[in-house]
């Protein structure tokens, strides 16, 4: 009987599959959270957070956090997304009221409403009622010169008021900037003409890194790259 019982008791003290499978999915994103080169950063975007996740070893949510904080916008749209048509009035109402209303109104998702008025560069109802900051010379010379969640950590402030100021400057995002500078005309005119691991040689990154933006750029294009 005292045998029974002690198996039950170590049965119930026994962590779940689920449980142990979050631990995973936490510790797999603590080893996301390294330092990340210009051939990993250049993958983000080109395809499904999933498919670059499964290529840098890490998890899902790894990626799209990192994508995130580069504001590069996912690969596609979501299926609400792109099947909800808005209106000039719709666009209009963004930010002027919460996600929430909106989402009410329209019958979507508030999270379909955040990702299309985040698309636009559009702040939330709640950041446009706050006082806008002041920003001095110095703090504005930075903009553009370093990625945003850098400039936020060094001015003690979110990222996206750094994103926001630096839009509305019309200054590049310098991740974007670093994105054209790898991915230039002279590398692109060899797909189709250059093996992907003669390429991936030549940037210094991985085969798998250069095959993913080189599908991303045929797709764009509409045409074939064989390989």
């Amino acid at each position: 009987m005292a045998k029974k019982l002690d198996s039950k008791a170590k049965t119930k003290t026994r962590p779940s599959r689920s449980v142990k499978n979050m631990l995973a999915e936490r510790a797999a994103d603590a080893r996301g959270a390294l330092a990340w080169n210009d051939a990993q950063v250049a993958l983000l975007g080109t395809a499904s957070d999933a498919s670059v996740a499964r290529q840098l070893n890490i998890t899902h949510n790894a990626v799209a956090q990192q994508r995130y904080r580069r504001g590069i916008p996912a690969f596609g749209a979501s299926i609400k997304e792109a099947t909800t048509r808005w209106s000039k009035a719709m666009i209009n109402k963004l930010g002027t009221v919460s996600d929430r209303k909106i989402a009410e109104k329209v019958g979507v998702d508030v999270t379909t409403v955040a990702t299309k008025r985040r698309s636009l560069g559009i702040a939330s109802f709640a950041t446009n009622t706050k006082p806008q900051r002041s920003w001095t010379k110095s703090e504005l010379k930075l903009l553009g010169k370093m990625p945003d969640t850098h400039i936020a950590a060094q001015l003690g402030i979110h990222r996206r008021i750094v994103m926001l100021k630096r839009r509305e400057l019309g200054i590049e995002n310098p991740t974007h900037q670093a994105y054209r500078t790898l991915w230039n005309d002279e590398v692109k005119a060899m797909f189709g003409k250059v093996p992907d691991k003669h390429i991936a040689k030549l940037l210094k990154c991985s085969r798998s890194t250069v095959a993913a933006y080189r599908r991303r750029y045929q797709q764009r294009q509409g045409t074939h790259v064989p390989q």
